[in-house]
């Protein structure tokens, strides 16, 4: 395999995490909408897809490092590819919380619900984003910089409606607003979204190494 042919593996890496980002977009609307509880569908999904992603791509890494590159090729494209499958387990590190939530029978506070909504649209934008940086570096590479540059403006944006979110939680658990289940719950959603949004930064950033 050459060099565009892991990329083309990374491309396809980053179309089903995309789906799973649908579909946890669907989880948080499910959370905020008391008139449904489809969580746990969702949750299978996401489950099922991560499942399957990984038997697909599980030997990527091993090719990499046995074809035949120059050694800092092979490790600017390792270092891209594992940065990619971080994506997918902060994906299901969030369903997970999320799935508990549920499980609690807890919805989100109204006061959340506008914000947390914006932040999963937003990182479904940002790994749109990071996904035409890759598609770039094969066809477009004089523009794959701009894309690094919105990528990590977006990354900013997200990080600052995740603490926004966290602050407004604090400020209802001081009110007595949760039991300690439902606020853990929450708190942990945030920080593995933040967390998800600083793997598809982190992924953007890696491709910088491959124009060198």
């Amino acid at each position: 395999m050459d060099e565009y042919s892991f990329v083309d593996s990374m491309i396809e890496h980053a179309k089903i995490d995309e789906e799973e980002i649908y579909l946890l977009q669907k989880m948080v609307a499910s959370l905020c909408d008391k008139s449904t509880d489809d969580t746990l569908d969702f949750f299978e999904k996401i489950n099922r897809i991560h499942q399957d992603s990984n038997r697909l791509f599980e030997r990527v890494a091993d090719e990499i490092i046995q074809a035949d590159f120059n050694h800092q090729k092979q490790y600017d494209l390792l270092r891209v590819y594992q940065r990619i499958d971080s994506i997918s387990h902060s994906i299901v590190a969030i369903a997970k919380s999320l799935l508990i939530l549920s499980r609690m029978n807890q919805k989100l506070p109204l006061s959340l619900q506008d914000r947390t909504q914006k932040i999963i649209s937003n990182i479904l934008l940002l790994h749109q984003g990071f996904s035409k940086a890759l598609s770039d570096y094969q066809v477009n590479k004089p523009h794959l910089l701009h894309h690094i540059h919105q990528i990590t403006e977006s990354a900013l944006n997200i990080e600052d409606l995740c603490f926004q979110s966290t602050e407004t939680l604090y400020l209802l658990a001081n009110q007595n607003t949760f039991k300690m289940g439902s606020f853990r719950a929450i708190e942990n959603s945030y920080d593995h979204l933040g967390t998800l949004s600083k793997s598809i930064e982190k992924a953007g950033i890696s491709l910088e190494w491959l124009l060198i």
